[in-house]
């Protein structure tokens, strides 16, 4: 999996339980820091992460990483837990938002009394069944662009763009987001996008 992770051009940021007591002389542990060096990842928990002692929860990152840089990590105490939080900061800063100009009509107060009475007085609405379908056509077209015109004229304006996250996509849009609901019975909820169903099942007995 490393293999195929690190030769990605973005930054990189690997949490969690690797299960490897990287703070002692274990084999497997001391192979998974020699894959480490190999990668060029660096592992910035220093102290225990589990009560009784040992470095189970890893933060990796890209030695050479400066826009995904992790600092003051610490390691707290978890009263309900055996294992701790860890928690540190990183540089990341927000891109600013990009302006682009559009055009269109504003219709949200648009006036539909005076748009019929327009293409009324404008003879959309005479009897025109003499008249060949092209020019039926080229008539319709033409009151309805020219009404529109003076009722809603297309304006400029800036609106601000506020792209997804780039690592927000089409598939983890159609992954199902899980919750458990804790109330008289314990239940797994997931709910499916985007036709927005629920599906629940019980998985723990009542309580």
């Amino acid at each position: 999996m490393l293999e195929e992770v690190v030769v990605c051009p973005e930054e990189l940021l690997i949490i969690g339980d690797f299960n490897f007591h990287m703070d002692t002389a274990d084999r497997y542990a001391a192979l998974f820091g020699s894959l480490l060096e190999l990668f060029n990842l660096k592992q910035h928990v220093t102290v225990p992460t589990y009560r009784s002692g040992n470095i189970l929860y890893l933060v990796l990152s890209r030695k050479d990483a400066e826009a995904l840089k992790v600092d003051e990590l610490v390691v707290m105490e978890q009263l309900s837990s055996d294992h701790k939080a860890i928690c540190f900061q990183l540089n990341l800063q927000k891109p600013l938002n990009e302006r682009k100009s559009v055009f269109s009509r504003r219709l949200r107060n648009f006036d539909f009394g005076a748009f019929n009475k327009m293409i009324v007085s404008l003879g959309l609405l005479a009897d025109v069944s003499d008249l060949p379908l092209e020019l039926l056509v080229d008539r319709y077209d033409n009151v309805l662009h020219d009404t529109m015109d003076i009722l809603a004229p297309v304006k400029p304006r800036t609106i601000v763009s506020r792209p997804n996250a780039p690592w927000y996509n089409d598939k983890c849009w159609m992954i199902p987001t899980c919750w458990l609901h804790v109330g008289q019975c314990n239940m797994l909820k997931i709910r499916r996008w985007p036709n927005d169903t629920k599906h629940t099942f019980n998985i723990f007995d009542q309580t």
